[in-house]
């Protein structure tokens, strides 16, 4: 009789064993649901670093002067993504991701970039704040002391670059939140001065102009970097990324100070930055 009681009482208990097994991904459980994380919805938004002017043939008829060979069509090329939105336009600010934007040289206003993104957007890459308060231009045109004819003290400087810190950050959290399940990624810019004042492709400045600009391109860095992570974003480093590659260098990445129309954009990005850049997207993606 006991021996009857204890082979009842072992078997309850192999079936009770067997039972959380089973809950536990054990015996005669289903095979491990695998998580896709495929890219199937991606969104471009930004200004010209983004758009990438004339590195290829243009796509858009908008004025916006989007490239075949931009980073953002390259990214969506490698990662054989689909559904593809590029509403990158030249000269678009931080304002132009919420509301509707005129390009340059055009009489009809462009859709907010945000209309573009979807809950249902996997990929957000944003590239957005030089245009902001003509910032790319004024950091070329320092000025130390008065009189400043022609040129942009340098507290109007750092009071643009403490506005687009402010800005950065809601602009961010607005496309987080029009795209939840987003992966956002903040792209920087490439570097624009050399480590040494002479550079001919680049307006002439004094040693003391030239320590206050690289002071204020590095502190636009340090403000996308920072706007993207309070925002909940990744951030590309695109500065450190062309460290090697700034204008005068053996292999330049973005255009010096002359613009050519139908040809290139001043300080805009060529082909190698655009593919470096890609590249380093992706890599970021696929390793997110």
């Amino acid at each position: 009789m006991t021996g009857s009681r204890t082979r009842a009482a072992g078997l309850a208990l192999l079936a009770v064993l067997a039972l959380v097994l089973s809950g536990c991904g054990g015996f005669g459980s289903k095979e491990p649901q695998t998580l896709d994380t495929t890219i199937k919805s991606y969104v471009a938004l930004g200004d010209g670093f983004a758009a990438a002017p004339y590195v290829g043939r243009t796509t858009s008829k908008d004025g916006c002067l989007r490239a075949e060979l931009n980073y953002p069509q390259q990214v969506a090329n490698a990662l054989h993504i689909t559904d593809f939105k590029d509403v990158s336009c030249v000269g678009a600010s931080t304002k132009a991701i919420t509301d509707p934007y005129r390009p340059p040289g055009t009489k009809k206003d462009v859709p907010a970039q945000l209309d573009a993104v979807t809950a249902d957007t996997d990929l957000v890459t944003i590239t957005v704040g030089v245009s902001d308060g003509d910032l790319l231009n004024s950091m070329f045109r320092i000025c130390t002391e008065a009189p400043c004819t022609g040129q942009i003290l340098a507290k109007d400087v750092i009071d643009r670059l403490n506005q687009i810190a402010t800005d950065l950050p809601a602009t961010i959290r607005a496309v987080v939140a029009k795209a939840p399940n987003a992966y956002v990624v903040v792209v920087g810019y490439p570097e624009l001065l050399p480590l040494d004042n002479g550079c001919k492709s680049l307006p002439r400045m004094t040693d003391d102009q030239w320590s206050l600009a690289q002071l204020a391109w590095q502190k636009f860095t340090t403000s996308l970097s920072s706007a993207a992570r309070q925002a909940g974003a990744s951030f590309l480093d695109v500065q450190r990324l062309s460290a090697e590659h700034a204008p005068c260098s053996k292999q330049a990445w973005v255009n010096g100070q002359k613009a050519i129309k139908g040809k290139r954009v001043a300080y805009h990005p060529k082909p190698l930055e655009q593919q470096a850049v890609a590249t380093a997207v992706v890599a970021q993606v696929n390793t997110r």
